[in-house]
């Protein structure tokens, strides 16, 4: 109950906080946005049908829309991160990752069904991610003349994230080994790991659009 609430709050300050600043968003600001607000969708459908469409007793199986999520949520933080990579080298890496994780979704897919929460293509996503927020972020501080008024909410959105998927990447890989050997320590990992590491990337996500807010309007880019 306590991990519900902390979900509840920090989806409702991300959702009002980008609604607020939505038109002192560039690109990169409002692609994130929009990932945030597919999460929410998600999180309402999963909770509806966690409640209302369980059978004989047995709890909803809400790995096929997980692995939906895992496809969006890779797809729209990839090319936000287009916006914000300027080496050519660092938006060629882009597809590249992308193809990587899409191999691998396909591949875990097939063999083990698309029933099964597919944790290596997640795995492949986060680090992918990682690598590209970081360099991100280091084009954020190093250009930050150039948008003086994004260097604090990009330095916040970009820190939720990479804690997000950077800390995330131990748990997950074991995701089904703790699930088939030890279910009730993967319960308290999931609480502590999964849902710490998301309530404090949408937490900040939302201090982020909320400084964007208080920034003058800048051109869209």
């Amino acid at each position: 109950m306590p991990e519900t609430i902390a979900e509840i709050l920090s989806l409702s300050a991300l959702f009002l906080s980008g609604l607020f600043a939505y038109r002192r968003m560039g690109r990169f600001f409002r692609i994130v946005y929009a990932q945030g607000l597919v999460w929410i969708a998600f999180y309402l459908l999963l909770f509806f049908l966690g409640r209302y469409c369980s059978e004989d007793g047995q709890p909803f199986q809400n790995q096929r829309l997980l692995n939906i999520h895992m496809l969006l949520e890779c797809s729209l933080l990839m090319w936000a991160s287009l916006s914000r990579l300027k080496a050519l080298w660092q938006k060629s890496l882009v597809p590249a990752l992308f193809l990587i994780f899409l191999c691998i979704y396909l591949l875990q897919g097939i063999t083990g069904g698309f029933g099964s929460y597919l944790n290596y293509a997640d795995v492949s996503e986060c680090i992918a991610l990682t690598l590209l927020y970081s360099m991100v972020l280091y084009n954020l501080l190093h250009q930050r003349r150039q948008h003086p008024g994004e260097t604090l909410p990009g330095l916040l959105l970009c820190s939720g994230l990479l804690l997000y998927f950077a800390g995330s990447v131990p748990y997950i890989a074991l995701l089904h080994y703790m699930e088939k050997y030890s279910p009730g320590y993967n319960a308290l990992l999931f609480d502590a790991i999964s849902n710490g590491l998301a309530f404090i990337r949408y937490t900040l996500c939302a201090l982020a659009f909320w400084q964007l807010r208080r920034s003058p309007l800048t051109l869209k880019t």
